[in-house]
Order: C-alpha cells, then sequence, then structure tokens
C-alpha cells in the first residue's frame, strides 16, 4: 500500500507540476463532460471564482 501512495504522490506532484490552475481546471472540465458529468453546479462555479485571478 506503501508503493501505491508513493507512486500516486509522484503522479499528483507531476500533474500539479505542469498545469496552472486555471488549465488544470479546464482540464478536470474536460474530462468531466466526456464522462458525461455536467461541472455546473454552484459549488463548481463557486471554485472556479475562486480560483480565477481577479482582474
Amino acid at each position: 500500500m506503501q508503493n501505491y501512495a508513493m507512486e500516486l504522490e509522484l503522479h499528483l506532484r507531476a500533474i500539479l507540476a505542469t498545469y496552472t490552475t486555471a488549465q488544470l481546471w479546464r482540464e478536470l472540465e474536460r474530462r468531466f463532460e466526456n464522462a458525461g458529468i455536467s461541472p455546473t453546479s454552484d459549488a463548481t462555479r463557486d471554485m472556479q471564482k475562486a480560483s480565477s485571478p481577479e482582474s
């Protein structure tokens, strides 16, 4: 189990090093939409607003 956790951590670190917050959010939305899940709930919009840079 420890090996699995270490492997997962390495993958997550690689993903976080690759994407900015906005890019990661768009990628997650794309994957949700491809899976037929609509990420448009109020909570999702609130999280997206909180993670976007303020103008």
